[in-house]
Order: C-alpha cells, then sequence, then structure tokens
C-alpha cells in the first residue's frame, strides 16, 4: 500500500517591496490580492497546504492564509528559500513548492509542470531560459538546498547567496512554463501590461 504524500507550498511575501512602494503581496489584480492569487494557483497545482512566509500577519489572515515569521528579515530571498526547505516538515512531505508573492498571474498549471519535473531534486519555472522564483524541491534534495544557500566567503560574515548561485549549486532542472504565468510585478507600472493567462 502506497502512503499518502502531502505537497507544501509557501509564498514568500517577506521582502521590502521598494520599488512597488507598497506591500506588493497585497496589490491587487482582477480585485484579488496577489499573494491570494499565488496561493490559489499552488493549490490548483497540487499543494495540499499552503502557508506564508514573513510579512504582515494580520492582513494575511485577513486574505485567509497563515503565517511562519521570516527568520532573518532583509538576508534576501536566497536565505527565505532555505529556510522554507529547513522548516518543512519532511516526515509528511514529499515535495515544497515555494513562490515569490509577486507572481501575480500565475497558474495552477504552471506550477503543476514544476512539481512534475521537479520528481528528481529541484526544478525552477523558467521562460527562455531566465528563471523565477518558483521552485520545487523533493525531500532528497532538501539538505543540499540548505547547504546551497549558506553564505559565501571564509568566515561566518561572508556575502550572501544569490538565488542564482543557489539553483546553479543545486542544478536546479528549468521547466519553461511561458512568460505569462511568471510575470513579476514589482512595479507599478508591470500592472499596466494586460497579461491574462489563458
Amino acid at each position: 500500500m502506497t502512503v499518502p504524500t502531502t505537497v507544501c507550498g509557501v509564498v514568500l511575501t517577506g521582502g521590502s517591496s521598494r520599488r512597488m512602494g507598497r506591500d506588493k503581496a497585497f496589490v491587487e489584480i482582477d480585485g484579488r490580492a496577489m499573494v491570494a492569487r499565488v496561493a490559489d494557483a499552488l493549490r490548483a497545482g497540487g499543494c495540499d497546504v499552503v502557508t506564508c512566509q514573513g510579512g504582515d500577519r494580520d492582513r494575511l489572515a485577513a486574505c485567509g492564509l497563515d503565517t511562519v515569521p521570516d527568520l532573518a528579515p532583509g538576508a534576501g530571498p536566497a536565505a527565505a528559500i532555505v529556510q522554507a526547505v529547513d522548516q518543512v516538515a519532511w516526515t509528511s512531505t514529499d515535495t515544497v513548492v515555494i513562490a515569490a508573492c509577486d507572481l501575480g498571474y500565475l497558474t495552477g498549471d504552471a506550477v503543476a509542470a514544476v512539481i512534475g519535473a521537479g520528481r528528481s531534486g529541484v526544478a525552477v519555472a523558467s521562460d527562455g531560459g531566465r528563471r523565477h522564483l518558483l521552485l520545487a524541491v523533493r525531500r532528497d534534495a532538501a539538505a543540499s538546498v540548505v547547504a546551497a544557500g549558506a553564505p559565501t566567503g571564509a568566515s561566518a560574515g561572508g556575502s550572501r547567496t544569490s538565488v542564482r548561485n543557489l539553483l546553479d549549486r543545486v542544478r536546479a532542472v528549468p521547466v519553461d512554463v511561458g512568460a505569462a504565468a511568471v510575470h513579476n510585478v514589482n512595479r507599478p507600472g508591470d500592472l499596466v501590461r494586460s497579461l491574462r493567462p489563458e
């Protein structure tokens, strides 16, 4: 008998949103906060449980979302990825899917494609070779992701790792999901573009 495994989704909501000028997790697209749209896409793509990491806990709760604190605020997205992977209850989880809250046009199909490609380690969403902050990490790759996210340099004060370097170190498999599904909404002008997934 096969034991069911869980796919956990984590939306990264702890960024400073400097380019947006306000907390981009709550910027609305078609009347719905981006963070809620990303959480919906994670569920539609196969995540059994979705949680947010960092950000305004009260406002996220008002969106119906549970939140865990960001343990290293301001440390950057690679550190947030490491925390998400490190804090998963791997005894009952097979895969964790991590997504940035600014993927306001994310689709369940894109999430499912990344989960499917991550069956043997780490997979990352891309469009035409450009990688985006939507990745799936399997249980057997968790330790390598945590190790890859360690700061570089000889001392503990080494420079922090970039997402690009982390993905390179774990040899993340790119999955082309199309530009619309991973369009980042970083600035107010990014909302002007009419991107409506089919």
